[in-house]
């Protein structure tokens, strides 16, 4: 892909971010649903080099005979080829890639900070009845740990997923800890991590695109808004999970580094609470009826952005031959051939 098809794409994609966040704005969908909404807009931004026809330009070369090319002696040398300069492209294929390489250094120093926090953790011993009853309810029973070197909770791991749990955790009621750990037990039957992870590795490819970071910051807070309302319908103690919340944001503060999902990001709390408090209750009808709303609308916005910025393929180029010139063609007539019997 060339550079001028690069800026393209990144073009559109900013446009059709653009078009998406108006239209959420103005049709109100549940969490789970804008969960789906958001990651479906991701994948398409992805994929739009994929889903879109690509214009191709058709050249036209007036055919000719083959040029006679004589023999070059056998001492000859072919002349050196001219050395190659560094150009703005080269230069910014290497910011672009710097860029990659340090968020994929970033990436890898939060993997290596989640492990020193996994071996420097305890085992939570004995496990409160409470959060034992949780586990088996929605059946995940991973690796529950105290580390002091963290202020809130934090869920990792795909295979062996382990649950790390503040130091002060044991300090607190007991609903509030049902509430804490019934969150992290929800990501941990969702898989939640490894989506974080993929997410992770998007964010490290388009460091540079602001409107891709926006998405993703959505995806994170849908996601979170969706567990927080599983976790309320679960325990059933909205207020408690909301002190949960609070308490959490109070604690002091430290460098979000780690690729998890956290229990609390501050920027997502005042979202969080409110959608905590004011549930979105959509009946089926209106569900579909939203959803085929922002899927025509988007569909027209793709087309009119794909329209107005298409993507240019290389120039497809075609021998014409000289053809055959006819002196007098006005009078010349033509007939369909009679079939004599």
């Amino acid at each position: 892909m060339t550079w001028s098809n690069l800026v393209l794409w990144n073009a559109q994609i900013a446009l059709l971010v653009t078009a998406a966040a108006l239209l959420a704005a103005a049709v109100r969908l549940n969490a789970r649903t804008r969960l789906m909404y958001w990651q479906a807009l991701l994948a398409v931004c992805l994929l739009l080099p994929l889903l879109q026809p690509w214009q191709r330009e058709v050249v036209v070369v007036p055919g000719a005979p083959a040029p006679m090319v004589a023999a070059a002696p056998a001492a000859s040398v072919p002349p050196a080829a001219p050395a190659r300069r560094f150009g703005p492209g080269d230069a910014a294929a290497a910011v672009v890639a710097a860029g990659f390489l340090l968020r994929a250094a970033w990436f890898g120093l939060g993997l290596v900070r989640l492990a020193r926090y996994r071996r420097g953790a305890r085992p939570l011993e004995p496990v409160p009845e409470p959060i034992a009853l949780l586990q088996r309810q929605l059946c995940v029973f991973p690796e529950i740990r105290l580390s002091g070197a963290l202020a809130g909770p934090v869920t990792f791991g795909f295979r062996n997923p382990v649950v790390l749990l503040p130091e002060r955790f044991t300090e607190c009621d007991p609903q509030l800890q049902a509430a804490m750990v019934c969150h992290e037990l929800f990501h941990v039957k969702r898989r939640d991590w490894l989506f974080t992870a993929i997410e992770e590795g998007i964010r490290a490819v388009f460091w540079f695109h602001p409107a891709v970071w926006w998405v993703l910051g959505q995806v994170q807070l849908a996601r979170e808004q969706v567990v927080d309302r599983e976790t309320v319908r679960a325990t059933g103690a909205r207020e408690r999970y909301i002190d949960a919340l609070l308490t959490v944001s109070g604690a002091s503060r430290q460098l979000d580094l780690a690729p998890a999902p956290l229990f609390l990001r501050r920027r997502h709390l005042t979202a969080r609470v409110a959608a905590i408090i004011k549930e979105v209750d959509m009946s089926r009808r209106r569900l579909i009826g939203s959803i085929a709303v922002c899927f025509t609308v988007l569909l027209a916005a793709g087309w009119l952005i794909t329209g107005s910025l298409p993507l240019k393929a290389a120039p497809q180029v075609v021998a014409d031959s000289p053809g055959i010139t006819v002196t007098g063609a006005d009078r010349i007539i033509h007939r369909s051939p009679v079939r004599y019997p």
